[in-house]
């Protein structure tokens, strides 16, 4: 990895349980082609110019399987939450006790194996432009229906053109972020950092996402992820 004059940090977050999967052990330590499931972010982001360290964030319980794990290069933060708002929080804190303190940070789903470069660079580049926070997203191509809290259908379609799908990374300025966390009163009603960023008056801009940054999270998902990565795989 390049240094930079601003300093761009990626936390992969591998925290979770993945219980919707329903394996054995967390989904991100799962095998995916000639590698564990997280490793496939911490490589791609090890070897993008743009990123100058990487962070792996891990449940402590978890010790025998994020110890088995190729981690040269990368720093190991031991910082559960009861959420991943939480995890997030905890990990940001801990680069602040350490005094380890990007201009960026770019934080991505463990269980998001296949990110590439362009997403990474358009990201930090973004960051680099002037804007506070930025994320990757697809439009939405479904039809779309919505549905009571007791499964009634409700009439009509939801218009799909105000929709998005949205992934990871979700890369913001550091100081911005961090600042952002500090003034929520409630993480629990928060599913992602930047929901966090617009309860501080920000707006984040959207960047073009990609199908194959695909989140694993049934047993489909995986399948289709063992299928992409025997592809990447050289014989």
């Amino acid at each position: 990895m390049i240094k930079t004059i601003q300093k761009s940090y990626a936390l992969i977050l591998a925290a979770g349980k993945g219980s919707r999967l329903r394996e054995d052990c967390p989904k991100q330590y799962l095998p995916l082609g000639d590698k564990f499931m997280v490793e496939w972010s911490l490589f791609q982001f090890q070897g993008n110019n743009t990123i100058d360290k990487v962070f792996l964030v891990v449940d402590p319980s978890d010790k025998a399987l994020y110890t088995s794990l190729e981690l040269d290069g990368v720093e190991l933060i031991e910082a559960a939450g009861q959420t991943r708002q939480e995890t997030v929080l905890k990990a940001l804190d801990y680069l602040e006790q350490e005094n380890d303190r990007p201009d960026f940070i770019l934080i991505h789903d463990s269980a998001r194996p296949f990110v590439d470069d362009t997403i990474i660079d358009s990201c930090v580049s973004a960051l680099k432009a002037g804007e506070v926070a930025v994320f990757p997203a697809l439009e939405c191509v479904d039809t779309v229906r919505e549905k009571t809290s007791s499964a009634q259908l409700k009439k009509g379609v939801v218009d799909r053109s105000k929709l998005l799908l949205c992934q990871t990374p979700q890369a913001f300025k550091y100081q911005n972020l961090c600042a952002a966390y500090a003034n929520v009163d409630d993480l629990s009603i928060l599913t992602d950092d930047i929901s966090v960023i617009e309860q501080a008056g920000e707006k984040p801009k959207v960047i073009k996402g990609s199908r194959k940054n695909f989140k694993v999270t049934t047993q489909f998902d995986y399948h289709l992820a063992q299928m992409i990565a025997a592809s990447k795989i050289k014989p």
